[in-house]
């Protein structure tokens, strides 16, 4: 049953419903009011009160659902930064490249590892891409606490006789039947020779084994560093080479030290000149201290070896400390060598040090057996 006066159009019909319009003329809402019946009046009376008890849910859902939207985001973008701030973008690569990896199916073999590579290179593709997760990730560069944990911390003092450079643990290992942590510790050649090479000449020296027994191998001891607090203890040399002038150290210690951002899986260097670095190491015999630079030059040629220059301050005892990408937090050389000036009192050419890069460092531990 349906009425049709003028503009009102009052129907039953599912349809009609949503087509009540309003009529222009004063008098003939009236004069509908009067023709309809009393269950009509109703009717129309209770779909308006529906409809706008349905606008102020919409409207309040809408709100509540903005609301909602933002508080999650913001929480999110706070989670993320957290958990990002916690690993640097090559920490990440790894993540994702193991993960990859995990997936591939084994029949690809030679092409398995391409394979992995391309997809874990367009996943971090996508993650630079997002303004949010490269924001977080970058932002541990900012972050004092960060870089204390991933720089300084690992980074020790070395002495031996009176000899004072610097190292940094790069891996460790946990004893499955003690609370002993084993450490693996790089640093530099030139800090040991002095006594060690005496050492050697006095065992060389020694006419009987009772005498060699009597020759004392000189102590190394390391000087580590976790939350402002100082525990000295002592190393073994495992593993040396004169050429590169480094040293592969181990210690054994009860405390849970930090290791340095350092894969053991081979990866090539992404610094060029102009990167930014950051130098830790002991110089004059201080606690690990950070200098900051820039690369100066990747090919740096001494003596027919090629070092990386950085314009980071290094000085007499930040020798066998390591110098970090402050693009990835990740070691790329461990300081070598300083230019001296002047003939009769030479003095230190501190923004123009030499350092070991990356490249050596892995042929370097590949030879001691660390690298397999």
């Amino acid at each position: 049953m349906s009425f049709d006066l003028s503009e009102h159009k009052v129907s039953s019909s599912d349809d009609s419903q949503k087509n009540i319009v309003s009529s222009k003329a004063g008098f003939l809402p009236v004069l509908a009011a009067s023709l309809l019946p009393a269950s009509c009046i109703t009717y129309r009376d209770q779909f308006a009160e529906e409809a706008r008890q349905q606008a102020i849910v919409e409207a309040l859902y809408s709100k509540i659902d903005r609301e909602v939207n933002r508080e999650v985001e913001s929480r999110l973008n706070r989670a993320v930064k957290d958990a990002l701030s916690r690993f640097t973008r090559e920490e990440l690569y790894s993540l994702v490249h193991e993960a990859v990896v995990q997936v591939v199916p084994s029949y690809l073999k030679v092409e398995e590892q391409h394979f992995a590579k391309t997809v874990a290179d367009g996943i971090m593709g996508r993650i630079t891409a997002d303004n949010r997760l490269s924001a977080a990730l970058s932002s541990w560069q900012r972050d004092p606490q960060v870089l204390r944990r991933t720089m300084l911390e690992p980074a020790v003092q070395i002495s031996i006789g009176a000899h004072v450079g610097a190292g940094v643990i790069i891996h460790k290992e946990k004893s499955p039947d003690s609370d002993i942590y084993k450490y693996y510790i790089l640093s530099c050649w030139h800090t040991f020779r002095e006594e060690i090479d005496q050492y050697e000449r006095s065992l060389k020296e020694s006419a009987t084994d009772e005498a060699r027994a009597q020759v004392k191998e000189p102590l190394i001891e390391v000087n580590v560093y976790l939350n402002d607090d100082a525990s000295r203890e002592n190393a073994k040399m495992i593993y040396s080479k004169a050429d590169k002038d480094l040293s592969l150290l181990v210690m054994n210690s009860a405390l849970d030290l930090p290791v340095a951002n350092f894969s053991l899986n081979y990866r090539e260097s992404k610094l060029q000149v102009f990167s930014p670095v950051m130098a830790v190491g002991c110089p004059l015999g201080n606690d690990p201290i950070p200098t900051m630079g820039i690369v100066s030059d990747m090919a740096q040629v001494h003596e027919g070896f090629e070092y990386m220059m950085t314009t980071a301050a290094t000085h007499i005892g930040n020798s066998g400390g390591p110098i970090y990408s402050l693009e990835t937090g990740e070691i790329e050389a461990i300081v070598s060598k300083v230019y001296m000036s002047g003939r009769n009192a030479p003095a230190v050419v501190s923004h123009m040090g030499l350092a070991v890069p990356r490249v050596h460092i892995y042929d370097f531990l590949k030879e001691s057996a660390l690298l397999k």
